[in-house]
């Protein structure tokens, strides 16, 4: 953000993270960012949380408050109310298929709302649709990749992975979570594994779900091909490791994952789901995307992009283009920049 107009502070409901994963909490320090944690326990405790909240914003006596992702916007929206803070502009990341109380609860609030800023078309037209919220307060920004890191990431080598040096590599980064379909990939990574015999499924990401997919791995006899990697830091070296990224969740917004991939030079093979076509662009979109559930294509897909490496080289090409040319942090920083101007005048 312009930081001759703009001091930006930021508050985390829950407590710090640990380990490695702290490593986003140090990028904010290093670059000046005071950060905040109200060690909230969960939704169990949200009157508490808004409590804090509200004595957060009253010690601070910020100008414009911006929440991100439904707990966030519900707490942030009452507490900001309570402190006599203005405006609240809040952000709606996914088209959440789960939580109806969610959409119950903004639609409730949504008179302390200034924006509601949607990271892409289709979770503006779901917050429209689905949520009932005000059109005319729905905007939508999308998100930005700096494109420079991932180009420049170095690979790791394959015996860091714990695999052969020859090995070919599926890449999925995300949460270990039903939304995601997991259960759905390792089944088509396993009908395609007999057509690609030195490949292997990498899953870089933590959750509730781990212990059932290494169950649902070993049922499927894939247990040898497939690497659970847990939370990682180093998205950028692992993308430029792979072959491919893959995305089978159930929803989503814009997937930052598929953006990272574009700024990587690689390509994706997506089902289709919220964001994805708007990130792809049409054009590419119709090589890298198949149907929520058109297993056999998804498979065919999946083998021709891996035995086809020119093709698979170009294609990385083209999303990296595309990256750089629509989806900038800079432009993404331009944008809420003038956003909250309007709101300020």
């Amino acid at each position: 953000m312009p930081t001759a107009e703009f001091t930006p502070h930021v508050v985390a409901l829950a407590e710090p993270p640990e380990s490695i994963e702290s490593i986003v909490v140090d990028r904010l320090k290093d670059g000046g960012v005071p950060v905040t944690f109200l060690n909230a326990p969960g939704m169990l405790a949200a009157p508490t949380t808004i409590v804090k909240l509200k004595r957060y914003f009253q010690q601070l006596q910020p100008v414009l408050v911006q929440s991100f992702l439904a707990h966030a916007n519900i707490a942030a929206t009452v507490a900001a109310r309570a402190a006599g803070v203005r405006p609240v502009v809040t952000g709606i990341r996914v088209a959440e298929r789960r939580a109806n109380l969610h959409a119950w609860l903004a639609r409730r609030t949504e008179r302390w709302v200034a924006r509601h800023v949607c990271v892409s078309h289709s979770v503006a037209e779901f917050a429209i649709r689905d949520m009932q919220l005000d059109p005319r307060k729905v905007v939508m920004i999308p998100n930005g990749v700096d494109v420079e890191t991932f180009a420049q990431a170095q690979p790791l080598e394959r015996l860091e992975l714990g695999l052969p040096s020859t090995a070919r590599v599926v890449l999925h980064v995300g949460r270990l979570d039903s939304q995601k379909r997991i259960d759905w990939l390792l089944a088509r990574f396993a009908e395609a594994l007999p057509r690609l015999p030195d490949t292997y499924l990498l899953l870089a990401g933590s959750g509730s779900s781990q212990v059932y997919l290494t169950k649902r791995s070993a049922q499927l006899g894939i247990v040898d091909r497939v690497r659970f990697l847990g939370w990682r830091g180093d998205v950028p070296r692992l993308l430029a490791s792979c072959d491919a990224l893959v995305l089978t969740s159930a929803w989503e917004g814009m997937p930052n994952a598929v953006l990272e991939a574009m700024a990587a030079a690689r390509p994706v093979l997506a089902t289709e789901v919220e964001g994805v076509r708007e990130v792809l662009g049409s054009a590419l979109a119709a090589e890298q995307v198949v149907g929520r559930d058109e297993a056999t294509l998804f498979v065919e897909r999946l083998v021709c992009m891996l035995r086809d490496r020119d093709r698979a080289a170009e294609v990385g090409q083209a999303n990296q283009a595309r990256a750089r040319q629509r989806f900038s942090l800079d432009e993404t920083a331009r944008r809420y920049a003038s956003l909250y101007r309007e709101l300020l005048l």
